[in-house]
């Protein structure tokens, strides 16, 4: 019997676990070098809940994997702000950053 609610109790945090994380992917304009990427991934990497960076220096482009209940999307895009000066923008399906006049994201 212990053992059977031991094994319900991790099923159940591993399910919490998997509903708090998100994926953004952020396109920040002025990440053109190394040591752009290497000033983001500091920045980035020490923000509360962060749990995995993925950088595509090429389109200028990080992913983002955090815990949604300790940090969220504008948070990092201050810490961007805050630390580096970067402004970033949220990319959408159409892997552009989503303006609100671009044709891809217009909300319906």
């Amino acid at each position: 019997m212990r053992k059977m609610i031991l094994s319900i109790a991790m099923v159940l945090m591993a399910l919490t676990a998997a509903a708090e994380k998100q994926t953004v992917t952020l396109y920040i304009h002025d990440m053109e070098c190394n040591s752009c990427k290497a000033k983001v991934e500091k920045t980035l990497a020490f923000e509360r809940g962060v749990q995995d960076l993925e950088f595509d220096l090429e389109k200028r482009q990080v992913t983002v994997v955090f815990n949604d209940k300790k940090t969220t999307i504008e948070k990092l895009q201050q810490a961007l702000m805050k630390y580096n000066k970067y402004t970033s923008q949220v990319v959408t399906k159409c892997h552009k950053p989503c303006l609100e006049k671009s044709s891809c994201c217009q909300k319906k």
